[in-house]
């Protein structure tokens, strides 16, 4: 949308004063202005390099000036806006201006020279994989312990994967004679953590799966799930979520997964009735969000924790 701007000053704008690039500038500060930003933490930022250092023309909503402070490019701060200024399109997880991990996708303005980054706080992405932990967590003390083990168990190698991917890449650009050595280290670190996550999930105190929104099959179930309901793993596969829910949970249910699939809300936690393999009726609450692929659409599977 910038350079869709940009590009139409260039050709409209020739006579505003500071030139087509002014123009393009005082209409994006203008729209920051009105702009709170995304979740609690969440941000646009726009940059330029000037005498080897980042510049930012966007004022931050963590700061309360309009001019902050330029950031060397060499700097170990500002990670994404300097990749955006070098050129290099992507997502990074990396410390931002202020010094905190963040979530970023960073892209060059083409024409203008500027970089934009748009970034989260991890700590605020983390949150409510949190909440999941202390709301399974009510049933009973040990549960609880065991929950937070959990969640630090699952986040930090996820994180620390995807530190050592990016680290990886960046050496296989630098020296080519390298490639192979790397990409067989690379392999073999992410079977490792592979292995790691799947006997977390495995052995996990509470019930996880994954289902597929279209047919309410359950592509991915950890034992603790199996045990809830009473079925074995086998018998899970082959039935669907809406075969084991009770007839009047399961039109919220659809409903909720919908509005998931649409965007309208990022999760969401049911209370609902489960047919157990005995036929009794038992009562569960589940915490439901989307999986993503990084860089494509949702794939319509959900995580299911019960």
């Amino acid at each position: 949308l910038i350079e869709a701007v940009a590009r139409f000053n260039k050709k409209y704008s020739i006579n505003y004063p500071g030139g087509p690039l002014a123009a393009t500038l005082s209409q994006i500060i203008d729209a920051h202005r009105q702009y709170d930003g995304f979740g609690n933490t969440g941000e646009f930022t726009l940059s330029k390099k000037e005498n080897e250092n980042i510049v930012f023309l966007l004022s931050h909503r963590h700061f309360d000036y309009n001019l902050p402070r330029p950031v060397p490019l060499q700097s170990e701060l500002a990670e994404p806006m300097r990749r955006a200024l070098l050129g290099h399109s992507g997502t990074v997880v990396g410390l931002d201006y202020r010094g905190e991990v963040v979530m970023a996708a960073h892209e060059p303005v083409a024409g203008l020279d500027l970089g934009i980054v748009a970034k989260i706080d991890l700590s605020e992405i983390r949150a409510p994989f949190a909440k999941a932990a202390v709301i399974t967590g009510l049933f009973s003390i040990i549960v609880v312990f065991g929950g937070v083990a959990l969640f630090f168990r699952i986040s930090n190698p996820i994180i620390k994967l995807l530190e050592d991917q990016n680290t990886s890449l960046e050496l296989t650009n630098k020296n080519l004679n390298r490639e192979i050595g790397e990409r067989k280290q690379a392999e073999k670190a992410v079977q490792k953590s592979e292995k790691r996550f799947r006997a977390i999930f495995e052995q996990a105190a509470v019930g996880v799966a994954q289902i597929e929104t279209m047919t309410g099959k359950f592509i991915h179930i950890n034992q603790r799930y199996c045990d809830i309901v009473g079925y074995s793993q086998k018998e899970m596969r082959a039935t669907t979520f809406m075969k084991i829910t009770h007839p009047d949970d399961l039109q919220a249910d659809l409903d909720n997964i919908e509005r998931l699939k649409s965007g309208r809300i990022n999760e969401f936690t049911l209370e609902k009735r489960y047919f157990h393999k005995n036929g009794s009726i038992i009562w569960v609450e589940l915490t439901v969000s989307p999986m993503w692929n990084v860089g494509e659409e949702p794939n319509y599977h959900i995580a299911v924790i019960v």
